[in-house]
């Protein structure tokens, strides 16, 4: 697995480090692309992304002028300053920049009932604005002070997340506040690499998959096969020394179960309602096992002498 790190709180200097090279990134981007539509840039774990709506798509050269661009900016040491602004001065200064994205954005705010937002600028020795983005904060003090960072992917998005909205390019980049520390972390995830569970797979003839059954449903090979048989009996020796008892469930059940349970319309892994013709049943795919294994519990009675009373399953969900 690649190294992770919590995202840091909005207070730790490591914060403002990350939102900075946001703010960086949409600078050096609309370097490149001037009629680029700025979408959100949030601090992340490990690091930042931005969301860009642009006139073509991305490329990895594209990605190594932006870092450069990156870097340029950071010599220059240009200060983050904080401007408040009504609602309505916030979208008079929006509008001629044609930034729609950030214009919805601002009347999100005002729905919400906030009467300003604020915008940073990124001023240089000069006291020239290279840069002005709508944020609540918070940064360093100026963009000499952000630690070592790296643009690192390139992916797609939707805005706000909704497949409904625009599409748009997504960049990630990590940050941190020392080259050594980004160079470890670096090093940690080309590591994560050589040990994907998908490369492993395929080297070492474990499962397959196939666009007819589908993404993520992996079909095991005989070594697989046997590797999987192996880790569930060790699982369920260590189950059985614990004092649990096995039992098997079926895969799906009725509707009714899951609505009992508080699952059904509220639970976003369950899958659809499947309708049976014969007996007008309503049957669901199980998401987890807990429903079944209630109903096992009351089909007797039982003592409290019996508890705690565990069951146990080694079962796809």
């Amino acid at each position: 697995m690649p190294p992770r790190s919590q995202k840091p709180e909005a207070t730790d200097p490591l914060y403002g480090m990350r939102h900075s090279c946001a703010h960086m990134l949409a600078q050096a981007v609309l370097q490149v692309f001037p009629d680029a539509k700025l979408g959100v840039g949030p601090v992340i774990d490990n690091g930042f992304y931005y969301d860009f709506q642009l006139s073509r798509t991305l490329t990895p050269e594209d990605i190594k002028d932006i870092q450069k661009r990156m870097e340029h900016i950071g010599k220059q040491n240009q200060t983050f300053v904080r401007q408040e602004k009504t609602i309505e001065e916030a979208k008079e200064f929006l509008k001629p920049k044609e930034q729609l994205f950030k214009i919805e954005l601002v009347n999100d705010f005002a729905e919400q009932g906030s009467t300003t937002v604020s915008f940073y600028e990124n001023v240089d020795q000069k006291g020239e604005v290279k840069f002005v983005d709508l944020c609540r904060g918070n940064h360093t003090e100026t963009t000499g002070k952000v630690g070592a960072f790296q643009l690192t992917t390139i992916a797609s998005a939707y805005w706000k997340g909704d497949s409904a909205n625009p599409s748009m390019q997504r960049i990630y980049g990590v940050c941190f506040a020392t080259q050594e520390e980004l160079k470890d972390y670096l090093m940690k995830i080309e590591e994560a690499k050589k040990r994907d569970h998908k490369l492993l797979g395929k080297q070492l003839s474990l499962f397959t998959f196939s666009p007819l059954v589908g993404a993520g449903l992996p079909l095991f090979l005989p070594k697989g096969a046997r590797l999987k048989r192996t880790l569930e009996e060790f699982i369920t020796s260590e189950k059985e020394k614990r004092g649990y008892s096995f039992v098997c469930i079926p895969h799906i059940a009725k509707d009714a179960l899951y609505v009992t349970s508080g699952h059904l319309g509220k639970y976003d892994a369950m899958m659809p309602v499947m309708e049976v013709e014969e007996g007008g049943d309503k049957l669901v795919m199980k998401a987890m096992n807990c429903p079944h294994h209630f109903e096992m519990f009351k089909a007797e009675p039982h003592s409290y002498r019996e508890l705690p009373l565990r069951f146990a399953e080694n079962t796809t969900v």
